[in-house]
């Protein structure tokens, strides 16, 4: 079955010392695309200046790309011991590249090889201005260092796992993306504290919010639940909250006091159309691997699942005593591995053990399973 995927560029930066790097960026989006492309309505598209320029004149040769490769959504950038060709405005092309995309305000993922080398073999100036680049990152940037080849590949998969399951990076059928931007389709423009309130009044017996100031302080009360303003912030955000409420007409004040709210016809509908579109979003964001193995072990009397290490790196996913997947790589491994991580962050899974090797459904899992076609 056919499908239109919203697309994300994703931009390899790197000095000339890094080749296998390189390749193995793209054959870990490649193996992230053939896994959850079709499932996530997403495919990430590799973007280098191997493959994506070509030859133009009258600009500086750094310019010319930096315009035929602009545009990217993700930069994964990766230094071992050159920082590059200098250019007129920066150190070199590679980072000239990077503060371009960084203003952009868009995500970069910075790698550092720790990988053996000679130091008499090298450029040493080139070396002490990598180096001094890594003190400049320190106080603006989070980057990751590896020690060797599989180890960058172990890692990038399980970061760009992680980086593809954040809220920015979501797409639904209906093109929405993002957590915010769907539920601002159902309540336009509604902050967190305004909906945390108006989903417990809509669960509470009389749909009613009590705004209460007395000796001990002031509060807001719903559900049985209330909610503290401490220090003047915290009082100002949930009477902000409140007056949010009411101007987009979903509470309505009782009386001429203003102490007591109920929730409106609007705002019941507001509430329901939220936990139907979060329950439906649940189920469409699990991959299909996380939809497999949550209903394998929903399907088990103890509902437990199991990692068993093989040797080479290899996997065998056991629930209960039936070996429902084996493999045969540590980069599959991984790939396994972060989909346990995916149902537990969803808390659809518990961990077991020290050594998170024994996972066991939760109520939670056992509701979702449900759902799962």
């Amino acid at each position: 079955m056919s499908y239109t995927p919203t697309a994300y560029k994703v931009m390899i930066a790197s000095p000339g010392d890094i080749i296998k790097e390189r390749d193995i960026i793209r054959d870990v989006i490649a193996d992230w695309n053939s896994a959850h492309s079709e499932a996530r309505n997403i495919v990430l598209m590799p973007i280098g200046w191997e493959t994506h320029s070509v030859p133009d004149t009258g600009r500086r040769p750094q310019a010319i790309i930096n315009d035929q490769l602009k545009g990217c959504d993700i930069l994964i950038g990766v230094f071992w011991t050159r920082i590059g060709t200098q250019t007129a405005d920066y150190n070199s092309g590679t980072i000239e590249e990077i503060e371009k995309h960084i203003k952009t305000g868009k995500p970069a993922m910075l790698y550092f090889s720790n990988s053996p080398v000679k130091m008499d073999s090298i450029d040493q100036e080139q070396y002490k201005k990598l180096v001094d680049f890594k003190k400049l990152l320190k106080d603006r940037s989070l980057y990751h260092s590896y020690d060797s080849i599989e180890e960058f590949e172990k890692i990038l998969s399980k970061h760009i796992q992680l980086k593809m399951n954040q809220p920015e990076y979501l797409v639904f059928p209906n093109g929405t993306k993002g957590l915010d931007e769907t539920r601002e389709s159902v309540i336009p423009n509604l902050t967190a504290e305004a909906l945390t309130l108006l989903l417990e009044a809509s669960k509470d017996s009389y749909g009613v919010i009590l705004m209460t100031e007395d000796s001990e302080g002031f509060g807001v009360q719903t559900n049985e639940h209330s909610f503290d303003g401490d220090n003047p912030r915290e009082r100002a955000n949930w009477e902000s909250a409140m007056k949010e409420l009411e101007t987009k007409e979903l509470i309505e004040a009782q009386g001429y006091e203003r102490q007591s709210f109920k929730v409106t016809s609007r705002g019941y509908d507001a509430a329901e159309k939220f936990n139907d579109e979060k329950e439906e979003r649940k189920s469409q964001l699990l991959s299909n691997e996380a939809k497999f193995l949550l209903k394998a072990m929903s399907e088990n009397i103890r509902g437990i699942a199991n990692l068993v290490p093989i040797g080479n790196g290899g996997l065998n996913i056991h629930v209960g005593i039936k070996a429902i997947k084996s493999t045969n790589s540590a980069r599959e491994s991984v790939f396994w591995e972060s989909v346990f991580e995916e149902l537990e962050r969803e808390g659809l899974i518990q961990v077991q053990d020290d050594k998170r090797r024994t996972f066991k459904i939760t109520k939670k899992g056992y509701s979702e399973a449900d759902l799962v076609q």
